[in-house]
Parts: C-alpha cells; structure tokens; sequence
C-alpha cells in the first residue's frame, strides 16, 4: 500500500482512482491555485453556498490560501507528492492583496456577486499570471521538498480529439493554444527542481465515456496507466535510497 497526498486536480485524482487497490489518498487538496496558496486569506465577503460539503470546503480552504499547509501536515502519513497544475487554467481573482482561484465552485458559490468592487479576474498564461504564480512556485517547491517526500508533476498535454477520433477545443481557444500557455508553466516547475512526467502525446485522448464527461483533461484509461506506472518507479526508488 502506498499513500498519496495530492496537491492539484483531476488528472492526479483520476489516476490515483486507477489504484484505488493499492494507493490510498493521505490527502487531496483541489481547487487551490499557487497564486492563492502563498497571498493568505482574502478578505471575502458573504458566505459559500453550495449544495456539495466537499465543493464547501475546497472554496473555504482556497480563500484561506492553506493547500501547502495542509500538504505539509500530511507528510508523515504520505508516501509520494502529486503536484497537478491543471486547476490553474481559469485563473485567479484578485481580492484586496489575496487571491482565489476562478473556478466553476467558486462561480455557483454566489461569492462574487457579494463583493465589492468586482474582483479583478487575471487570466491564465498571460504575464500578470505568470509572474505571479512563478513567484509562488518558488515558495511551493520549497515548501514541498521540506518535507522530505519524492514529488513528481503530472504534466499531460490536453487531448485535440477522442477515441472516436472527434476534434476538441476549449473555452472557444484550440488545445494546441492551451498546451502551449501549460507549457512555460512545467518548464518553470522543471527548472525549480521538480520532476515533470511529461507522457507521449499518443496518449491524449480524451473519452466521451469518462466518469467526468468529456473534457481535453478527461483521459483514456491508458494516460492514467502511463501515470500511475511512473509514480510506482518514483516510490520505489525512493524507498530502496532509504532502505
């Protein structure tokens, strides 16, 4: 048995669910953008409402900006280290001088409507978001290799078409625009230290019988295979150094 704690989203959820035999999940900690993790608590107004505790809680603790707190606190029960930027790919808003992360929860919450003035939304790939999560990266890396733990990057371009070969776009952009707005992203992680598993583009393809629906991100099985095949060599070898 080998635990996990992942700090990302659900490309690391959907492989860990692959070995849900054999790996079990330390901790999960979503919807939390680097940018918020290191601004500490927005000054947020109103309360989350929505119907999901879990949704509940992943919008409470992104306003607390606590995911490398929690990843750390985990340590001593986890194994491994899944870092999984995909959350960040809608953005963030500025709140005062703190941050949260744009996601779909946080736009049901009816948070953003409480607030005044209009957070200011800062868009994923341009220079104002990554100067800003770069410098957040810093501190996450630093953070994360504290604890002693193997980490590893989950770094799957997004899928152009599915397994009935049928093209995919995003939010009206090409996949081909998205993968390259991710891309500076990995190298900046790769150049911090981390490693990056960076799987063969044969293996993007999205699947329209995905539990999640379909999506760029939403895998065939074999993209999670390649995955969870990779995080098994990391912890192994991490245990035979420690042996």
């Amino acid at each position: 048995m080998s635990d996990l704690s992942i700090y990302g989203s659900c490309v690391a959820r959907d492989t860990a669910a692959l070995k849900s035999g054999a790996w079990k999940i330390a901790n999960y900690t979503a919807r939390q953008s680097m940018i918020s993790a290191f601004a500490g608590t927005a000054p947020v107004e109103g309360a989350v409402e929505l119907d999901s505790p879990f949704q509940t809680r992943m919008v409470e603790a992104d306003i607390a900006g606590n995911a490398l707190e929690v990843v750390r606190a985990s340590a001593s029960k986890s194994d491994i280290i899944l870092v999984d930027i995909m959350d960040e790919r809608l953005g963030v808003y500025a709140i005062g001088d703190a941050f949260i992360t744009k996601t779909w929860e946080l736009e049901k919450s009816g948070l953003l409507a409480q607030q005044s003035p209009e957070p200011k939304h800062i868009d994923f790939g341009t220079e104002e978001h990554f100067e800003l999560w770069r410098a957040a990266a810093e501190r996450a890396v630093e953070a994360i290799r504290s604890t002693g733990l193997p980490a590893v990057v989950l770094a799957p371009p997004l899928a152009d078409h599915d397994l009935d070969g049928d093209a995919l776009d995003y939010m009206g952009a090409s996949v081909e625009s998205w993968n390259q707005r991710f891309d500076r992203y990995y190298i900046a992680l790769e150049q911090l230290g981390l490693t990056v598993l960076r799987p063969p583009s044969r293996l993007a393809v999205a699947d329209k019988a995905h539990q999640w629906g379909l999506a760029p991100f939403h895998y065939a099985p074999a993209m999670y295979e390649w995955f969870a095949a990779e995080i098994e060599r990391v912890i192994a070898q991490h245990r035979a150094l420690r042996a």
